[in-house]
């Protein structure tokens, strides 16, 4: 079996495989083709959600149940998530994975491709690799250039 999950490459495939002159992707043209057909505007809000999410490096914070505490590492923000595929983790674990914002207002946030468990290197390495990748722009834009760089 190929260790790219399905959940990985559908999701890449339909929202982060940019081409053209505006990197436009799949998701893009199914969105506005959805738009234009008049689906649902709940349908749109989700499918946008997809669009906007990017894979990351998230560290368990903590476990509570079915529910984890992340931290992306390339933001340093913090969410509660339900893992779809059922793995809750250990904490201190390193996952990378596509995280979605909460489907509803009062939702947790939705860890939607299966984890890849990073076991090596660890979270300074990790970290290291973050800060070249983003020293390659203005300081200020440190957020902006890691999630493009994830997408």
């Amino acid at each position: 079996m190929s260790p790219i999950s399905t959940s990985f490459f559908v999701c890449w495939s339909t929202y982060d495989l940019g081409i053209g002159a505006r990197r436009e992707t799949l998701g893009h043209v199914i969105i506005a083709v959805a738009a234009e057909c008049g689906s649902h505007p709940g349908i749109l809000t989700l499918m946008q959600a997809l669009q906007d999410s990017r894979m990351g490096i998230y560290r368990v914070q903590e476990r509570d149940g079915a529910r984890v505490r992340l931290q992306d590492l390339a933001t340093d923000h913090t969410c509660t998530a339900v893992c779809a595929s059922g793995y809750s983790g250990r904490v201190g674990e390193l996952w990378y994975t596509r995280v979605l914002p909460p489907p509803l207002t009062s939702a947790d946030h939705v860890v939607f491709t299966s984890p890849y468990v990073l076991t090596a290197p660890d979270v300074s390495a990790w970290t290291a690799y973050l800060d070249r990748a983003a020293s390659k722009k203005p300081a200020g834009a440190r957020a902006e250039t890691l999630e493009q760089h994830f997408k």
